[in-house]
C-alpha cells in the first residue's frame, strides 16, 4: 500500500493534486511472492536396508590390474586391407589411407584426451523395461563377438590397458523411426556428465580434415535431390547398406576402458566404436574413405552415414546397360573389399 499525497498525484490535464484531504491509496500485485519456497512439502526418502548394509565406493576409487585374456576373443578385423592398399594411392589423400590401414590393423583410436587414473562410473539406473532390453542386446552383442561380458567389476585396468574404466550411462530408444515394432537400439551417453564426459574431452575430427580447405563436401539430401536432377528422368538409381557399420569397426586395446557399460548390475564391454561417441569421426572415415575408394570405379556412388547410394545419369539407350555394369562392378569390389551390406537393390529406373 503506497499513500500518494498532495503533489504527487495528477489529474486527466496534467495539473498537479491540489486537494489536501483527498488520499489516494495504490496497490500492485507481486507475482514472485505467488509461490513461496517454503510452501512446497520437502520429501527427505530415507535410504533402504539393504542400501545402508552396503558401503559406499570411496570417491576415487581404483580397481587393482584385471586379467585381459577377455581381449582376446574378439574377431579379427574383417574389412580387406589389401583392398584399400589397391585403391586408396589412387584417391585418398595419404594421411587418411594411413589412419584406415592402421585402424583396420590395430584398432581405430578414440583420441580421448583425459587421463585415467581412478574409476569414474557414470552408469545409471533404468526402468524396468530398458534394463531388461539393455541386457538383450548386451547378450546379443556378447553372441555376435562384438563385445565381452558379463563381469562383476570392471576389467581394467590390464596389461593391454593400463588406464581405470569408464562406465558410460545408457538409455534406448526406438530402432526403427518410421516403424513402431518395439525394437529397441542401446545408446551410451558418452556426453554425460556435461563437462566431464568421453566427448567433452575428445577432439572433434572426421574425413574433411583429411582434405585441403573447400574440396570436401559432406553428402546430404538436398545435394542428393540435386544430384537426382541433374540426371535426369530415365536415370538409374542403386543402393545398398553397410550392415551393422559400427560394428564392422573396432576400438584400439589401449582405449578399451571407454567402453564399459552397466546392464543387469553387471558390467560390459564393447569392442566396436559406437554412434553416440566424437571419435565416431576419426573410425567412421574407414567407410567414407571406402566410398570415395569406390568412386574410382563409379564417380557417382555416395554414402551418407552408412547407406550407399550409385546414381546412373541417362546417356542414351544404352543407359540401363551402363547402370547393369556400375551395379556389378560395385558388387565385385565390395566382395573383395569384404565389407559386409546387406539390402541391395537396384538398379532401378528414375
Amino acid at each position: 500500500m503506497l499513500p500518494l499525497d498532495d503533489g504527487l498525484f495528477s489529474d486527466r490535464k496534467g495539473a498537479p493534486c491540489t486537494k489536501p484531504k483527498e488520499r489516494i491509496e495504490a496497490f500492485f500485485l507481486d507475482g514472485r511472492y505467488t509461490e513461496r519456497a517454503t510452501e512446497k512439502i520437502i520429501e527427505l526418502k530415507t535410504p533402504t536396508l539393504d542400501r545402508i548394509k552396503t558401503s559406499p565406493p570411496p570417491p576415487r576409487q581404483i580397481i587393482p590390474m584385471q586379467r585381459s585374456d577377455f581381449l582376446k576373443s574378439r574377431p579379427k578385423q574383417h574389412i580387406s586391407v589389401p583392398w584399400f592398399l589397391k585403391w586408396g594411392p589412387k584417391c585418398l589423400p595419404p594421411k587418411l589411407l594411413q589412419d584406415v590401414v592402421v585402424g583396420l590393423t590395430k584398432g581405430f583410436p578414440t583420441k580421448y584426451r583425459g587421463g585415467g587414473d581412478f574409476l569414474r562410473d557414470y552408469s545409471n539406473q533404468m526402468k524396468p523395461e530398458e534394463e531388461k532390453k539393455a541386457t538383450e542386446k548386451a547378450k546379443e552383442m556378447v553372441e555376435k563377438g562384438w563385445g565381452a561380458g558379463p563381469f562383476p567389476i570392471p576389467p581394467f585396468p590390464n596389461d593391454k590397458c593400463p588406464k581405470q574404466a569408464i562406465p558410460t550411462k545408457s538409455f534406448t530408444i526406438p530402432k526403427h523411426k518410421w516403424l513402431d515394432d518395439g525394437a529397441l537400439r542401446l545408446i551410451f551417453h558418452k556426453s554425460f556428465p556435461l563437462g566431464r564426459s568421453i566427448n567433452s574431452l575428445t577432439p572433434r575430427h572426421d574425413i574433411k580434415t583429411y582434405f585441403p580447405p573447400g574440396t570436401f563436401k559432406y553428402f546430404c539430401l538436398a545435394l542428393f535431390i540435386s544430384m537426382v536432377a541433374e540426371a535426369g528422368r530415365g536415370s538409374y538409381l542403386s543402393q545398398f547398406d553397410a550392415a551393422d557399420a559400427y560394428k564392422q569397426l573396432q576400438v584400439r586395446d589401449e582405449d578399451m576402458n571407454q567402453q564399459i557399460f552397466v546392464a543387469d548390475g553387471q558390467l560390459w564391454a564393447d569392442f566396436c566404436a559406437s554412434a553416440s561417441g566424437r571419435y565416431t569421426g576419426t573410425t567412421f572415415t574407414a567407410h567414407l574413405a571406402m566410398r570415395t575408394a569406390l568412386a574410382a570405379v563409379v564417380p557417382l556412388l555416395r554414402v551418407y552415414v552408412d547407406n550407399y547410394i550409385n546414381i546412373t545419369p541417362v546417356q542414351g539407350p544404352k543407359t540401363e546397360q551402363i547402370a547393369k555394369g556400375e551395379t556389378e562392378r560395385i558388387m565385385k569390389e565390395l566382395i573383395e573389399s569384404k565389407l559386409k551390406f546387406h539390402q541391395f537393390q537396384g538398379p532401378h529406373k528414375n
